[in-house]
């Protein structure tokens, strides 16, 4: 009897880990994360280090070699209401009053062991690292509508600062 690999442990879904990273093309390769350390470079002067490479997931994918600094990884699948979410990417977070917008990077805090978003409170103006999980369980029902992911910090470095868009738009992603 052949027993067939399944992504499931106790009858519950296995959550999928991904990484993305850019080559030196600008193309960005997503699936599996890499890391070779070389240490007997080929020139006797040069010290070891490591090479990064992303493999797709499919049979037969070829491995990309791809630039260390825009590795990142999957923080959120895609759901009906926001796109995949990505370390790295540049969020807008806006629930139904506009004036509360946040434009912000998903990224690994270490001591929290969770992805976060640095965030303003409204009341008194101090500044924050909220795991992003939280974000989205106060954001319910039509708020959750309000995450948009618009661009990330190696495409668009400059969003982070830019004016935000049309808020009467919100739940519209990329």
């Amino acid at each position: 009897r052949v027993r067939k690999h399944c992504h499931t442990r106790n009858n519950k879904a296995m959550r999928k880990i991904l990484f993305r990273g850019r080559d030196g093309t600008g193309k960005w390769h997503e699936g599996n994360l890499i890391v070779v350390n070389v240490k007997k470079p080929v020139q006797k002067d040069v010290a070891p280090y490591k090479e990064y490479y992303i493999k797709g997931q499919a049979f037969g994918s070829v491995e990309k070699e791809v630039d260390p600094e825009t590795i990142g990884q999957l923080v959120s699948p895609a759901t009906e209401y926001h796109p995949e979410i990505w370390e790295g990417d540049i969020i807008e977070i806006c629930g139904n009053d506009p004036t509360l917008a946040q434009r912000t990077v998903v990224e690994w805090h270490k001591h929290q062991a969770a992805f976060v978003v640095l965030l303003t409170n409204p009341s008194n103006g101090d500044k924050g690292y909220c795991p992003l999980s939280l974000v989205f369980l106060d954001l319910q029902g039509e708020d959750a509508l309000a995450i948009k992911v618009i661009g990330n910090i190696h495409d668009n470095p400059e969003l982070i600062t830019k004016p935000f868009c049309d808020h009467a738009q919100k739940g519209i992603t990329n």
